[in-house]
């Protein structure tokens, strides 16, 4: 404790002064009137190991001022008196009370160790001098070379379309209406049972001569060949008759007309054969096949009258409306039915690919009834070109053709353009023609249109009409036959060619025949001329019947 209670000179006394303020200074800490240290507080963050000093904080008061208001002297020094601490709790604090202050709690911290990114650094001028003159690099030029135009390659011409011909109705179903397999059933049944009443009727003309024993034995084997569905032959009944003129004259009954024995004799063949007819065509499971009825007509009286069905096998049923008997009128279907037949051989197929066919250029032909084989000579190239062969030459261009004219007569020359060129004799000499094409297909004799494929340009032909197509190339016909199938197809190399649509006796289709191979028949138009050709057809056969021939 120091004391400054006597006088001393200035100087001494001036020294003890500052002195005795340091050691006020000391006593401070124990003074109400002295001056006081204060310690900042430490915030707590829930985690002691982070308690750390506030250095500034918005809500602490303003740190002291070294002014002489508001503090005591101790001497000539002012001390200030320290101001109360006031904190100001934030609003809408829930958080710890022993800070009276609230943070989010956060992680512990690591000290993890960030690599810091690259500091981009401008590029820096180059200076030649220290006049900072800059001098810069000159940009070289770079050579461009344009490239040559690339050379478009050739196309090949786009493959044509191949129009298919339209289907044709068959030939059979265009005109008859196919009998159903119960109906055809109930046929059979007659049928038999017909053949077996004319068994009876002969057995009722000899009487007790029937029963002879041999006689019996051979009635016996005709019913069981009817029921075999085997026909009755000439020669059966040949034996029938011996072993009746064998029987004794008392065995037959009184009246008894060796004619009407003969009578129920052709009965019994008749009724026969046509069992046979019905016993060796089935109804087929999967219906009757199309194509032109070939086979006999069968007349039955139980059907009305110009009622017609096809049969299995070809054969037709016709009915008589009551008049007649159950025979088989005739041979041949397509003698009675309103449909075109053709004879003789048709158009020759052809077996030329469509997309192949000559349609521009310059076409060089032999025909193929040509007497010889012919030399000539195109852009200095020899060529020798047999009967039946061709030559096509590409279009837009101009072909000199050169030959020897034969016998003599020298070469001869001649400039060809597009189309087609025969070579032929004239005056016992070689030459070469211009000629064009012509076919007409003719359909005047059918009751349904024809559609047929002209150059692969669809066309139709009407029932009853004709019509023509011309070209400057061989002209390629195709059609439908009428069955489905592949079409066929034509090639005409003929100047002018007429054919006509008609039906295949071979299978029963249709084709093309030249018109001096056609033959028409009979149509089936419900027309006066054909009933009356029906009602004659019936008469005579009748008639012949009768008289046994």
């Amino acid at each position: 404790m120091c004391h400054a209670n006597y006088r001393l000179p200035s100087v001494v006394a001036g020294a003890i002064l500052i002195a005795s303020v340091a050691c006020g200074s000391a006593q401070a800490q124990f003074s109400g009137n002295t001056r006081t240290r204060r310690e900042p507080p430490k915030l707590n963050f829930g985690n002691s190991q982070f308690n750390t000093q506030a250095k500034r904080f918005q809500n602490f008061s303003p740190p002291r001022q070294q002014t002489p208001s508001g503090g005591k002297y101790l001497g000539k020094v002012n001390i200030p008196q320290p101001k109360p601490f006031q904190y100001t709790p934030p609003q809408n604090n829930f958080g710890n009370s022993g800070n009276n202050f609230w943070r989010p709690s956060r992680p512990q911290y690591n000290d993890y160790e960030y690599e810091r990114p690259q500091r981009y650094q401008e590029p820096q001028r180059y200076y030649s001098n220290d006049n900072r003159n800059y001098s810069y690099s000159q940009p070289q030029s770079t050579p461009v070379t344009t490239p040559a135009p690339a050379e478009v390659e050739k196309n090949a011409k786009p493959p044509e379309k191949i129009v298919e011909p339209k289907s044709n109705a068959a030939p059979a179903f265009a005109l008859l209406d196919p009998i159903d397999a119960d109906s055809y059933a109930l046929v059979g049944e007659m049928v038999q049972e017909e053949a077996q009443i004319s068994v009876d009727r002969l057995e009722e003309q000899l009487g007790e001569a029937a029963k002879e024993g041999p006689v019996a034995e051979k009635i016996m084997e005709l019913r069981e060949k009817i029921a075999a569905g085997e026909a009755i032959t000439d020669q059966d009944m040949a034996d029938l008759g011996n072993l009746v003129n064998a029987v004794d004259p008392a065995k037959f009954p009184p009246g008894f007309d060796v004619n009407r024995v003969d009578q129920a004799i052709k009965d019994i063949i008749r009724t026969s054969e046509t069992n046979e007819l019905y016993q060796q065509n089935a109804y087929p499971d999967d219906g009757l096949a199309a194509g032109l009825p070939s086979g006999p007509v069968l007349m039955m009286p139980a059907l009305p009258e110009d009622e017609m069905l096809l049969m299995p096998g070809g054969g037709v049923i016709m009915g008589t409306g009551g008049e007649g008997q159950l025979e088989i009128a005739a041979e041949d279907a397509s003698e009675i039915l309103d449909i075109s037949i053709g004879v003789g051989d048709p158009e020759p197929d052809s077996d030329a690919n469509v997309a192949k066919r000559a349609k521009s250029g310059t076409y060089i032909m032999n025909p193929k009834d040509s007497p010889a084989e012919v030399s000539y000579v195109v852009s200095n190239h020899n060529y020798t070109i047999k009967p039946g062969y061709t030559q096509l030459l590409d279009s837009g261009e101009t072909w000199v053709i050169r030959f020897d004219k034969g016998e003599g007569q020298g070469e001869a020359k001649y400039t060809l353009s597009d189309g087609t060129y025969v070579f032929g004799t004239s005056d016992d000499t070689w030459n070469l023609f211009k000629t064009s094409f012509s076919v007409t297909v003719d359909n005047g004799d059918n009751e349904s249109p024809f559609f047929v494929n002209i150059d692969n340009t669809q066309e139709e032909v009407a029932a009853g009409a004709k019509r023509t197509f011309e070209s400057e190339y061989p002209i390629l016909v195709r059609f439908d036959r009428g069955s489905g199938g592949d079409p066929a197809q034509k090639r005409i190399t003929r100047k002018n060619a007429d054919l006509v649509v008609a039906v295949n006796r071979t299978d029963g289709l249709w084709d093309l025949y030249p018109a001096e191979n056609y033959q028409g028949v009979a149509r089936k138009s419900g027309s006066k001329k054909n009933k009356i050709h029906q009602a004659l057809l019936r008469e005579k056969l009748r008639l012949s019947r009768q008289r046994g021939n």
